[in-house]
């Protein structure tokens, strides 16, 4: 029997899709990804905004707390961009940095993508026209970096900087 055209495509793209999401859930089953699942607590401090740097004394006054939860992700497609390694919500007030990029009325999300054995991105609301984007890297067990406020829109940028420390059980 002879393979028809149309099923040398459609069987071309199943093993496509297959190799995708294979590789997909073994990023999530990757030694890093189950690092990065769990309960974080996470300080944000606010080094710039709307393109003015924030003096020394008003950045820790301008520092917000918060918890990010994490897990490993067997079936997020993020579309165009890779498979995300981890996904999860947060908890985080963002009215002490001057703004909020969430969205109302909707559950606050993130994905995460560990890159080799010590850098993580993690990017807060990634479907939104202003998400936060925290670029960091494993400093024993804790991850320590930078953010940015990327917006569509100009003026409403901001930066900083972030620790993420693993929260305990009580």
């Amino acid at each position: 029997m002879r393979a028809s055209g149309k099923h040398l495509v459609l069987a071309a793209a199943l093993i496509t899709a297959c190799g995708t999401r294979d590789s997909a859930f073994s990023s999530a089953n990757s030694p890093a990804a189950h690092r990065l699942a769990g309960s974080w607590v996470i300080r944000m401090r606010l080094e710039r905004l709307r393109f003015e740097q924030i003096a020394q004394s008003e950045a820790a006054a301008r520092e917000v707390h918060g918890t990010v939860a994490l897990v490993a992700n067997h079936w997020l497609e993020s579309g165009t961009r890779p498979y995300p390694s981890n996904y999860g919500s947060y908890d985080i007030d963002f009215r002490g940095l001057g703004f909020d990029p969430r969205a109302s009325g909707r559950a606050p999300r993130l994905e995460a993508q560990v890159h080799g054995r010590d850098s993580v991105d993690i990017i807060l609301e990634p479907d939104a026209n202003e998400h936060l984007h925290l670029r960091g890297s494993w400093i024993s067990d804790s991850i320590v970096g930078h953010w940015s406020l990327e917006a569509e829109r100009t003026g409403g940028d901001a930066a900083g900087s972030f620790a993420l420390t693993r929260q305990h059980s009580p």
